[in-house]
């Protein structure tokens, strides 16, 4: 509850590890509010009421599902405020690599809260699992991971501060703590340049006889991690035997100027119930190789003849589309069968 003036009359600390679901494994966010902080609208305008409302969500960063929701995705069109230096050339040239994001929203009675007069402070955990691509190690106490919000206007994110982990005393859980004057989106995203030459990724698959070919599930993922290296970086590939198909604006460089190694995870398909193969590391205008030890396919010939009912000399041998459906699989296929 808020004063009659539509102030904190006292600190107020929200946490997402207050709700029944939470655990003791389970991401949380804690917002806490100063006393005295006044909220004011889209229009930077003061709200008056004395009903608040605070709605937080998380997203663990090694949660596949999760960053699925990431907004403008992980090689977006635009950044705004990008640090120089490092490998970024420029800010429509940037990939990100997030340690979690975060959406806050508050509402007093009806209207939508956007600002404060003062500083409330964020606090998000870190997966301590998760892979700081600047050392190529899990997270650790004292590294920096900057921190961005997403900017509703433009639609692009903006770059705020660094933010430092830090070790939770009573949770023992990774955490960062930022202030901010305003409501979005927040992000904690490493980041770097992306590569502008295309990546390539060669098949071998030396069970398949010329012509042959499957579906498979293929990502593109920073190596040593289940991350996807862009929005565009998963699909499903029609591929045989010594064929190459083409990713594009992967990793190129990170902030410290090194050069990113990703790698190919080939799955049997998009339910990614069984892993073919991991291609070893390679990095921007490359041609990764992965090898798939697979059994030959069952090889069936259909030989198809229409014939007229009243006239059976006249036979045609059409073209036509077939879908068949493994007995181990979940999902048809589809051929064009000639």
């Amino acid at each position: 509850a808020l004063g009659s003036g539509g102030t904190t009359t006292a600190p107020v600390v929200i946490s997402t590890s207050n709700s029944s679901s939470g655990s003791a494994t389970e991401q949380s966010v804690e917002i806490a509010i100063p006393a005295n902080t006044q909220f004011k609208d889209e229009n930077n305008n003061p709200v008056v009421g004395t009903d608040l409302k605070v709605e937080v969500v998380s997203f663990d960063a090694r949660d596949s599902i999760a960053i699925q929701n990431f907004p403008g995705g992980f090689s977006p069109s635009g950044v705004l405020n990008v640090p120089g230096g490092g490998g970024n050339r420029s800010e429509s040239d940037v990939y990100f690599v997030t340690g979690g994001f975060t959406s806050v929203d508050m509402t007093v009675g009806t209207t939508p809260i956007r600002s404060f007069n003062q500083p409330i402070d964020v606090t998000v955990d870190v997966d301590s699992l998760t892979v700081n691509p600047n050392t190529g190690n899990p997270v650790q106490v004292g590294d920096s991971l900057p921190i961005w919000s997403y900017d509703n206007s433009t639609a692009k994110w903006s770059y705020e501060r660094v933010g430092v982990i830090a070790r939770d005393s009573s949770s023992g859980k990774m955490t960062v703590q930022f202030p901010t004057t305003h409501l979005s989106w927040f992000n904690l995203d490493w980041y770097g340049s992306r590569c502008s030459s295309p990546t390539r990724l060669q098949f071998s698959i030396p069970a398949f006889a010329a012509g042959t070919k499957e579906n498979f599930w293929v990502e593109i993922v920073h190596a040593g991690t289940n991350q996807l290296v862009t929005q565009w970086a998963a699909a499903n590939k029609y591929v045989g035997n010594n064929e190459i198909i083409e990713f594009l604006r992967v990793p190129n460089r990170n902030t410290n100027n090194r050069i990113v190694q990703v790698q190919a995870k080939v799955y049997r398909n998009i339910s990614k119930t069984e892993l073919l193969a991991t291609s070893t590391p390679f990095s921007c205008g490359q041609t990764g190789q992965v090898t798939l030890n697979l059994q030959p396919p069952f090889v069936c010939n259909l030989d198809v003849t229409g014939i007229c009912a009243d006239k059976s000399y006249v036979q045609f041998r059409p073209s036509f589309p077939l879908y068949y459906k493994a007995a181990t699989s979940t999902g048809s296929f589809y051929r064009d069968w000639e």
